[in-house]
């Protein structure tokens, strides 16, 4: 049986703690349409809709102390959630996506799964690296000329895997595919300050 209730982790809190300076005077996230867990359509471009329901959360701006709303440069670190191993290394159309277990919050054979997409991955991290909670593993990938619509992002998705799944099997399409995947809500499991913003991304 997968654990009885998600997690809860402090994830934003390493972000943030990573990033200082850069994130100076961070008051809360802001999610467009579209960046929030199971959400229909893109928030890019042209808005298509989704394939599937988003995976995770998309995390890209936060408004500051002083009303202004930032977003996030491609310097940003990216830390891990839980303490645990990654798994797989895969790439995603803005860059490279971490897929890291966490034994200790599994059970009956079922493994918890994060996974970051749209990074780059910092030197030495790699299939087999074990981390720590708030270990940083890379930084934001910056767009190719080809997404140059989407700007740096991270996607966040946090799962539990069928009992004996093999992690080197571990791919987005699968991964969304997959009935016997059980996601969770990101927010749920790192809850932080935040604000929806209902209109679209110009």
């Amino acid at each position: 049986m997968p654990p009885a209730q998600p997690p809860a982790g402090e994830f934003f809190a390493y972000l943030l703690a990573a990033n200082r300076p850069r994130l100076e005077g961070f008051c809360h996230w802001l999610f467009h349409p579209g960046m929030l867990f199971r959400a229909s359509r893109q928030w890019w471009g042209q808005q298509k809709t989704r394939p599937t329901p988003h995976e995770g959360l998309d995390i890209c701006w936060f408004r500051d102390r002083h009303g202004c709303h930032r977003a996030l440069p491609a310097s940003t670190l990216i830390p891990a959630p839980f303490p645990g191993r990654v798994v797989a290394i895969r790439p995603d159309f803005l860059g490279q996506s971490l897929f890291l277990v966490h034994p200790a919050l599994g059970t009956a054979g079922r493994e918890v799964l994060t996974a970051l997409g749209h990074t780059q991955p910092l030197p030495g991290v790699e299939v087999g690296t074990t981390v720590q909670a708030g270990d940083n593993l890379a930084t934001l990938a910056a767009p190719a000329s080809r997404a140059a619509s989407v700007p740096p992002h991270l996607h966040l998705t946090v799962a539990v895997l069928p009992a004996d799944y093999p992690l080197s099997d571990l791919t987005w399409k699968k991964l969304s595919a997959n009935p016997l995947f059980q996601l969770w809500d990101p927010l749920i499991v790192f809850p932080t300050t935040f604000a929806r913003v209902e209109s679209e991304v110009a």
